[in-house]
């Protein structure tokens, strides 16, 4: 027996002693069984609600995953472009990408760098 269900069942039975009516113990089983009814349902909820949150923590990692890869990869392609042409575009358009990483840090996301930082 579970418990949360030993309190509701010594209240009843207390109720029913100290009522000294045997009439009414039907209706005082009943309220047990429903009250145990209930307590399943809640259980039932919360298992689903707690498998709901497991899913969905599992495609933020996968989402964060993917994000971090695209990063990773645009970083890297980048500073590849940034090698072999010396022009101011290629510095301003590595500059933005920084900034995009420093955006996503503050945000709370944590971008994969290629060197492992």
């Amino acid at each position: 027996m579970c418990h949360l269900c030993k309190p509701l069942l010594s209240c009843c039975f207390s109720d029913l002693l100290h009522s000294g009516v045997h009439s009414f113990r039907y209706a005082y089983t009943e309220r047990i069984l429903d009250m145990m009814r209930n307590i399943q349902k809640q259980r039932d909820e919360t298992e689903r609600v707690i498998e709901d949150i497991k899913r969905s923590q599992k495609d933020i990692n996968a989402l964060e995953g993917k994000l971090d890869r695209t990063y990773a990869d645009l970083d890297a392609t980048l500073f590849d472009v940034s090698k072999h042409i010396y022009d101011v575009h290629s510095c301003v358009l590595y500059d933005k990408v920084v900034g995009f990483k420093e955006n996503l840090e503050r945000s709370g996301a944590r971008p994969c760098l290629p060197n492992g930082c």
